[in-house]
């Protein structure tokens, strides 16, 4: 599924882009969600089931760790990283449906991405993340 940028976070989204924040991309975490939902705009962090199995938590992003954008097929693209974050169940069970990236502190979605196919964990499961965010314009 594409990318969801719920109204909750498009204030601050539009102050990081413009510099009109002080708030910084490392005040943002990944987490991953357990519920079936389609993210809309209308989405909010409340609406989110967070992930608890043991050897889940939410992972900090950081400005520095996003890759320079470049232009793919006419669109900016841009990853954190270049290889996907892991996590690893160590015990619980649960299906994991997509992730976001929040505002730790008082939780707001910025973007949510429900997966394609949902990834059921179990122990000794793997699942892995590398968050993309493109650039287009409306035609």
């Amino acid at each position: 599924m594409p990318l969801v940028l719920p109204n909750e976070g498009l204030p601050q989204l539009l102050g990081y882009w413009l510099g009109k924040t002080s708030n910084s991309f490392a005040d943002w975490s990944m987490i991953l969600f357990k519920n079936n939902i389609t993210p809309t705009q209308a989405t909010v962090y409340a609406d989110l089931i967070v992930a608890t199995f043991t050897g889940y938590s939410p992972v900090p992003i950081t400005k520095p760790d996003w890759v320079s954008p470049v232009i793919d097929t006419g669109k900016a693209v841009s990853t954190w990283k270049t290889t996907p974050t892991l996590w690893t169940c160590t015990s619980g069970s649960e299906t994991i449906y997509g992730y976001a990236l929040v505002t730790p502190s008082s939780p707001v979605i910025l973007v949510v991405e429900k997966f394609a196919v949902s990834v059921p964990i179990a122990p000794g499961g793997i699942i892995g993340v590398l968050p993309r965010i493109t650039f287009t314009t409306e035609p």
